[in-house]
């Protein structure tokens, strides 16, 4: 039998009208592209789905044994979404004898693919849809306006675009251009260190969470605006200071590791302030919904990891100073007591767990 594969790396199907996957079937794939079409009618992969039933009745008209399969990976494009397709199409060949297939792709980042499907299954050949444009220039400039509208472009080209302008009007603003190419590239920095880490959906989601939670009217609402607040305000006070000591350093003795621990042991107790403002607001929501006080334990380990960034930082100052004994007095001190710290919230985090417990089967008895 031969397997027609239709693939939507991105879950729009999943997303937009709640289709789990895998679909099997011609009738099954062709409701799921109908549904998906009403949703969105620009959506590529609908083309893809119908051409995928189009090829589906050419080769059974010709007497060959096929059928039609849509797999989907997740909206976080990569290993994530490659390893659901993997399992999706491992469970499909369980279920369908195939002996070969046929690949549809609607674009390039499909086919990332090809060697995923060509593991477990022979292709014959892929069939690429390209959906038809005409070439004025109307069309032309609403090609471009869909293209800044996608959200998968948008997280790869318009955000960095968008830093590098924003470093260039705040350097302009306040009149130290200078600052200009450190301040694009610690922007750009960052945004490769999220995106490297698979973390690129990290901000998306916080905006989704802070959405629900004022809709929901949650008390995280409250806590997550004090939690960006602080950050803000720890980022500012760390630049302040970064900026101050760049002014007083006598000509060539500036050092730019020390300028960043120095950013460090300023900010990073607001950092703290934040995470711990938003983990309050989680644990008041889990105790008010009746779920206790989950995840207790993560607010020691912020404290804990807080203690000894700012020992590492200031055991670095100390140390460019000539202050030895000093600095590693401090960085000693800093890793003894996160270690102690961390140890009491996990012993607090087991004991709430075991008293939970003991009043439940109190309960229950």
């Amino acid at each position: 039998m031969k397997l027609i594969i239709c693939v939507d790396r991105d879950n729009d199907v999943g997303e937009r009208v709640g289709v789990r996957t895998p679909v099997i079937g011609r009738d099954a794939c062709l409701e799921v592209a109908t549904q998906l079409g009403l949703s969105d009618p620009e959506d590529s992969d609908v083309n893809a789905i119908f051409e995928g039933v189009r090829l589906y009745d050419e080769l059974k008209a010709e007497g060959e044994a096929v059928e039609l399969v849509l797999l989907a990976g997740d909206r976080s494009i990569g290993r994530k979404s490659d390893e659901k397709i993997s399992r999706e199409l491992d469970e499909v060949l369980t279920a369908v004898d195939a002996s070969s297939a046929v690949f549809v792709s609607d674009g390039a980042e499909d086919e990332w693919l090809l060697p995923i499907i060509q593991s477990r299954v022979k292709v014959d050949f892929i069939k690429r849809v390209v959906v038809k444009q005409s070439q004025n220039l109307e069309s032309t400039f609403y090609i471009v306006k869909r293209v800044f509208e996608d959200p998968k472009f948008a997280r790869s080209m318009v955000l960095p675009l968008s830093l590098i302008f924003f470093a260039l009007s705040i350097s302009i603003l306040i009149g130290r251009t200078e600052f200009a190419a450190g301040i694009i590239l610690l922007l750009l920095g960052i945004y490769l260190l999220f995106k490297g880490l698979g973390l690129e959906n990290v901000l998306e989601d916080f905006s989704k969470t802070l959405r629900q939670s004022f809709y929901g009217g949650k008390i995280t609402f409250v806590t997550y605006v004090g939690a960006i607040i602080l950050a803000i305000v720890g980022m500012t006070q760390g630049v302040a200071s970064c900026v101050e000591y760049y002014r007083d350093a006598p000509a060539g003795e500036f050092e730019f590791l020390v300028m960043l621990m120095l950013f460090i042991k300023i900010s990073v107790w607001w950092y703290v302030a934040a995470a711990l403002s938003s983990g309050v607001g989680r644990i008041i929501n889990a105790y008010i919904e009746g779920s206790g006080l989950r995840h207790l334990e993560v607010m020691f380990f912020v404290i804990s990891a807080g203690l000894m960034l700012w020992g590492g930082s200031e055991c670095v100052i100390l140390l460019n100073a000539g202050s030895v004994v000093s600095g590693v007095q401090v960085l000693l001190f800093s890793i003894f007591g996160g270690v102690v710290i961390s140890l009491i919230g996990i012993w607090t985090s087991a004991y709430m767990k075991l008293r939970t417990k003991v009043e439940v089967k109190r309960e229950e008895g």
